[in-house]
């Protein structure tokens, strides 16, 4: 046999011909000789076409994963065959013989089909062992052969099987009905893979009745990602009542109906439970469906979850099993398979098991399924003697540091929730690890919570200064706040990071983000999802929480939303942001910057420790620290020298480990490396199978399949998930490989373009299939710039790119590229829209830019993203249309198509400031070009062209910025917004003069009168300061007037209802509250939105606290669901924008912008004392995150928590502050009466 030919039995999984073995057998002993006999004798028995091998030296760990340990020696060929043929009859054909591979030696035992028996021990000889090892050790006349990938006993229809073959008929496998029983079990476990952490399982089960089988609940062993369930009753004596609290225990356990918009984002041991005929709302069963009423009442649904849920999975290979035990759901089996097949392509492997074989064949043939006869008994029996998940109540205790400085447990029924999404930093010690796995941090894996508890770790200059800023703001306590560290990419800033989180975590509850790629769909549901993570650690500790969050794991765009989330739910945290940045930026108060390489006294530290550690290498060391090149000068490079095999500098190191390899291994290499290089991410070594020749439906083990010179290059982030060991190798690769036969190997970044085109092709899969996570690596590496999305936001303007556009030198090969990415994954909105952006930027070909972005609306016509970057191509075109000097008619058309797109963005996604900024932005330089068209000396203000958008563009900035100030209450305005203001106020120019000039523009009969008067209210309020209670009386009196006038004119317009609200509380005789439902409810019937809503609940509450009217308290509650409806995709849904003072009607509505700052010694705003107390009881107790407040009937939500609130303290007497947000009533500063 040949290292080749050995190479690709190496790809192969434990079966019925091939076997693997850690040592060769001990033939000195009669215990060995023994396993060689039955070993051989089972291999030559079984049915076959093929060659069987045993391979010697190679450990299979179970999990698709294989350990190369080679043997010493391999003993003589001859002395096994004598040994055989002393003990077999008849003697079977093999032979023996040693194969070296990559420097490692194997023993190769292969054994050819041989029809010359059944082949069985010899009487003799078995009678001679037997009298020493007992009587069941080897039977004569008993049959052995390969069941799966262990040796069993042929009886019966087995044995039959094996006599046929032997006299010339077919090797095929029993399958379906003619398999025999007695093999069911082991078939099954072989079918499934042992249920293989490497694979993903599916369970598809029919209705059934749990009160006849008591170990149903073996069916909750298994790690299912989903259970599609056929029973409307499952809840109730079925399926789901009889698993659920078991399976709580391990996993996270969403229910699903056919109906909902999306399933739950499934993270780490998460199930969804889909109801795929859906549920039943009373103990009824409802009508039996016919399929085609089936199918046309949940078919389309169900594909569209059944998508969603492949696409979370892939690449993994996934092992649906189905439960056949109710024949009259073929028909739904068979559709069902259908959609997952079609969306998981050749990575879905079908088991049926049940007891009616022959009825299941017509399901198992077009799928390709094992049928396997099993009793459900029986499986379930068996299923219930695995070795069951680890629960949240097995193993530690999960304890947390609490505010008394006494550790808390976390609930057990909490712990699979939370640790879906979060890693949790417990009190309990880190398991420990062997001097291979600290030595492989020093070699390029992520540092362990252990080897931190060790202090593997050499200090840093920049650690103090980041744990004193961390340990600052978790001490103040309060609102959430952010620190940044800032790093170059391989300069160790999780390092430094984690460092700092291990320390601190005696004190504070830890967590990191563990990032979820198919976060991508349903960012707002993500971030509210692990801000109540957050939320109930803070309530269980009372203590503050830290939260890392490193942007390799999870994208700045996610970091945000969360961050928004906390913000808007008051959560006590502190996110401590690992972000990654090629430019330098300036240290300050919470934010830290390391360097890109070593400092000297850092270097310095890190030679002693190295040397301490390798003595034998400390002139290597040496080199690394005395290294002209500061690049190479990282924490890493000493790693390299201390443990590397052969280290003799990095460019030699890489350039020995790729020379010689075959070119499918330098593809992978190449890959990974761009991967790293790029996208600072892992890559799934599934995505690997077509390339190194695995089955989809096996899981790919690249320890096995690569020399070992390359794995000295790669680390396993995770089981299946393989990065370069460092970014410095990941460079060095790729230029290497990329470089290879140029004459300058530095460009090696011409050849980029076609390398990041075959990434995109593996990325895409031969069968089309495409998971959540190959488009987080398309992202990452083609769209995010420092894992950053440009598009969305101001610098989509910019000419910034992500860095592998930007190293694409030729234009048209970025475009080339871009085009394909599009091609490939042509229902990707996203990438469309960055074609556009880079066509529009780049390029300066607007028309080639509209028809992309047109395009990426046609498949995603609800993303705010996307209109955004329309809107900022049509401004484009107005800037570009300004620079050539165009007359003013055409340059506004293109800002009116601007204007809508933002507009649009604005309505799909209020809580973004960026859909508001852009269009400020766009029609100060529209208003500013109008002034220079006109009098040049004029100001804008009092320059009327008779275009509406230039006419109207001062007021509508002032519109859009008071918005954006709603958004961030409570913060300091973005620079973007500070800009905008500035360039705002220096249009107006003098106060005066621009009310006189604005008064004068009332009488024509050509000019918008709302927009003037609009206008107007804006200067006076610039007067004061922009503070409504600020205004002189006489001042206030014109804005009613003004405002009033506007009302009679245009009852329904937005701009003017929004000054409106604001005024009113602040005039001399404020209108009633029914005068102003009135006018809201006009401007509800003309433009239903989220504000017209809102403020009408606002409204009939305060007249209900006023009247106890049960009429005005309906119209509250139907209003406040609306507005909780509107408003169930946003951030900031749970803010309170609107606040109950002292005041009478209106007059008691106090906004959020006059509370002030927030003040962290009373963990409220400064200006509380605004606000009315009102009395109320605890009404429902949920959580210590969830509980209701009765105030005169209305329930309003509270977090008991904060005032220390527990099950006994409902319908306490408290008094409270009340808020008005989207969600509804929120009560603040509980206090027991």
């Amino acid at each position: 046999m040949t290292p080749d030919e050995l190479h690709v039995l190496l790809r192969r999984a434990e079966g019925e011909c091939h076997d693997y073995k850690t040592k060769l057998h001990d033939t000195s002993t009669l215990k060995g000789k023994a396993d060689l006999v039955i070993d051989v004798i089972s291999m030559a028995n079984t049915p076959r076409e093929e060659d069987a091998h045993i391979v010697f030296g190679v450990k299979d760990q179970g999990n698709g994963q294989f350990d190369l340990l080679g043997v010493g020696s391999v003993p003589d060929d001859a002395d096994w065959q004598q040994l055989l043929a002393s003990a077999i009859e008849p003697t079977p054909r093999f032979n023996l013989e040693p194969v070296q591979l990559g420097g490692t030696l194997y023993a190769v035992l292969t054994i050819p089909p041989d029809r010359r028996g059944p082949f069985h021990v010899r009487r003799e000889w078995r009678n001679k062992l037997n009298e020493h090892l007992g009587p069941a050790t080897l039977v004569h006349g008993v049959t052995y052969y390969r069941r799966g990938s262990s040796n069993a006993v042929a009886t019966g229809e087995t044995l039959r099987w094996i006599v046929q073959w032997m006299n010339g008929g077919t090797p095929e496998p029993l399958r379906g009905g003619d398999a025999p029983l007695e093999d069911s079990w082991e078939r099954f476990l072989e079918r499934v893979q042992r249920f293989s952490d490497a694979r993903r399982f599916i369970l598809v089960a029919p209705r059934i009745d749990a009160s006849g089988l008591a170990t149903l609940r073996g069916l909750a062993a298994p790690p299912w990602s989903a259970v599609l369930d056929l029973d409307p009753l499952s809840e109730q004596g079925g399926l789901m009542g009889e698993l659920e609290k078991e399976m709580s225990l391990v996993r996270s356990l969403y229910r699903v109906l056919p109906s909902d918009e999306t399933m739950a984002l499934g993270g780490r041991n998460a199930s969804q439970w889909i109801f795929a005929k859906g549920l039943a709302t009373g103990s009824e069963p409802p009508t039996p469906l016919t399929f085609r009423k089936w199918s046309a009442r949940y078919g389309r649904d169900l594909s569209r979850h059944l998508a969603q849920l492949a696409a979370s999975l892939h690449p993994a290979p996934v092992t649906c099993l189905i439960l056949g035990y109710d024949t009259s759901e073929i028909q739904v089996l068979h559709s069902l398979l259908s959609d997952l097949a079609g969306s998981s392509g050749e990575a879905l492997d079908v088991v049926i098991a049940t007891d009616e074989a022959a009825a299941y064949e017509q399901v198992a043939g077009p799928f390709e399924a094992d049928v396997i006869p099993i009793t459900l008994q029986q499986l379930c029996s068996g299923l219930a003697r695995l070795e069951p998940e680890t629960s949240a109540s097995d193993g530690p205790q999960r304890t947390l540091p609490s505010v008394s400085g006494a550790p808390v447990a976390l609930d057990a029924a909490d712990a699979p929730w939370i640790e879906e999404e979060l890693e949790v930093l417990y009190l309990d010690p880190p398991s420990e690890e062997s001097d291979d796995d600290r030595r492989g941090f020093l070699q390029g894996s992520e540092i362990s919570w252990y080897a931190l508890s060790r202090r593997a770790d050499v200090d840093r200059s920049k650690t103090a200064s980041l744990h004193a800023k961390v340990a600052r703001e978790l001490d103040r306590g309060g609102r959430p706040v952010r620190v940044n560290l800032y790093h170059p990419s391989g300069a160790g800033g999780t390092t430094v990071a984690r460092r700092v989180l291990w320390d601190l975590h005696h004190l504070y509850p830890c967590v990191v983000l563990l990032g979820n790629p198919s976060a991508q769909h349903v960012a707002n549901k993500w971030a509210e999802d692990n801000a109540e993570r957050i939320m109930r650690l803070g309530h269980v500790t009372q203590r503050r929480v830290l939260v890392l969050a490193e942007s390799s794991r999870v994208p700045e765009r996610l970091m945000s939303d969360l961050y928004d989330s906390l913000q808007n739910r008051q959560a006590s945290a502190v996110v401590l942001q690992v972000l990654r940045r090629v430019a330098s930026v300036i240290d300050d108060q919470r934010v830290v910057q390391l360097p890109g390489f070593l400092l000297d006294q850092e270097a310095d530290r890190f030679l002693e420790e190295y040397t301490q550690a390798r003595p034998d290498r400390s002139i290597e060391l040496g080199k690394v620290r005395r290294s002209g090149n500061q690049r190479a000068r990282v924490p890493f490079h000493f790693g390299l020298a201390a443990y590397g095999r052969d280290f003799l500098g990095l460019d030699r190191y890489v350039m020995t480990r790729l020379d010689g390899l075959e070119s499918a291994h330098r593809e992978v290499l190449q890959h990974i490396a761009l991967a790293h290089h790029y996208g600072q991410k892992g890559m799934p070594a599934q995505l690997f199978a077509e390339m190194l020749q695995v089955p989809a439906t096996r899981p790919v083990s690249l320890g096995s399949l690569l020399p070992d010179q390359v794995l000295d290059l790669l680390v396993q982030e995770e089981p299946g998930v393989w990065r370069m060991a460092h970014a410095l190798f990941a460079e060095e690769v790729l230029s290497q490989l990329l470089g290879a036969g140029l004459q300058t190997r530095s460009n090696w970044r011409a050849g980029i373009a076609d390398a990041a085109i075959s990434f995109a092709w593996l990325c895409h899969g031969g069968a089309g299939v495409v998971g959540d996570t190959e488009l987080d690596l398309i992202e990452r590496i083609f769209i995010y710039r420092d894992s950053r999305e440009l598009m969305g936001t101001e610098q989509a303007a910019s000419r910034s790119f992500s860095q592998l556009i930007e190293d694409i030198s030729l234009p048209n090969s970025a475009v080339r590229l871009l085009e394909q990415l599009t091609l490939l994954f042509p229902s990707e909105s996203h990438l469309h829209a960055h074609l556009a952006r880079y066509q529009a930027v780049r390029m300066h070909d607007l028309a080639r830019a509209k028809s992309s972005i047109d395009r990426a609306l046609e498949l995603s016509n609800s993303d705010s993203v996307v209109y955004h970057m329309k809107g900022m191509i049509h401004r484009q075109e107005v800037y570009d249309l300004m620079s050539r000097k165009t007359a003013l008619g055409p340059v506004v058309r293109s800002a009116e198509v601007a204007s809508e797109a933002f507009s649009t963005c604005r309505e799909l996604r209020r809580d973004n400031e960026h859909g508001y900024i852009s269009e400020v932005q766009m029609l100060l330089r529209l208003a500013e070009y109008a002034r220079q068209q006109g009098d040049g000396n004029n100001r804008l203000a009092f320059t009327y062209t008779g275009e509406y958008l230039v006419d109207t563009a001062l007021e509508r900035s002032e519109d859009l910025l008071a918005q954006v100030a709603q958004l961030r209450t409570a913060e300091q305005p973005s620079k973007f917004a500070v800009r905008c203001r500035a360039q705002l106020d220096e249009l107006y120019g003098n106060h005066e003069e621009a009310v006189q000039r604005y008064r004068s523009l009332l009488g024509r009969a050509d000019v918008d009168s709302p927009s003037v008067r609009r206008s107007l209210v804006w200067v006076y309020l610039k007067k004061a300061a922009g503070q409504w209670h600020g205004l002189k009386p006489k001042d206030m009196r014109t804005i009613e007037a003004l405002l009033r006038e506007n009302l009679r004119e245009q009852a329904g317009d937005d701009r003017t209802m929004r000054l409106w609200i604001r005024a009113a509380r602040h005039v001399p005789n404020p209108p009633s509250v029914d005068e102003l439902i009135g006018q809201f409810s006009t401007w509800h019937l003309d433009n239903p939105s989220l504000e017209s809503s809102y403020y009408l609940y606002v409204l009939h509450v305060l007249k209900y606290f006023e009247s106890s009217s049960p009429v005005a308290r309906g119209e509250a509650e139907r209003y406040m669901e609306e507005c909780r409806r509107r408003a169930q995709y946003r951030t900031d849904r749970t803010r309170s924008f609107e606040w109950l003072g002292s005041g009478v009607g209106i007059s008691g509505l106090v906004h959020q912008s006059r509370l002030g700052e927030w003040d962290s010694n009373r963990d409220f705003f400064k200006h509380a004392a605004l606000l009315s107390r009102v009395e109320g009881r605890v009404g429902q107790y949920v959580g210590p995150t969830k509980g209701w407040i009765d105030v005169n009937g209305l329930p309003i939500f509270y977090v008991p928590g904060r005032p220390g609130h527990q099950r006994h303290s409902a319908h306490h007497r408290v008094t409270c502050v009340v808020g008005f947000s989207y969600e509804g009533l929120r009560a603040w500063e509980v206090r027991d009466l």
